[in-house]
């Protein structure tokens, strides 16, 4: 549901909504995925926000692998 609404917010160019859903999860108790976060990221592309794009980015806590995609994104802003 969480990565859902992340999705919409980043279609909609709504990145600060889009993190707010990102921290809600987070106060749920609930750790994102990859997708999650390079949903969020790419919202804040969209608005041309490059600054917070890398600091989510470097702030993030990945305990996962990240993949190809959020690799590619992060390559292109």
């Amino acid at each position: 549901m969480y990565n859902g609404l992340i999705v919409a917010h980043t279609k909609l160019k709504q990145p600060i909504e889009a993190e707010k859903v990102l921290r809600e999860m987070i106060e749920a108790g609930l750790k994102p995925d990859v997708v999650s976060i390079t949903s969020v990221i790419d919202a804040y592309r969209k608005t041309k926000d490059y600054d917070k794009c890398w600091d989510l980015y470097y702030t993030t806590d990945f305990e996962f692998n990240r993949d190809e995609f959020l690799i590619s994104l992060m390559i292109r802003i």
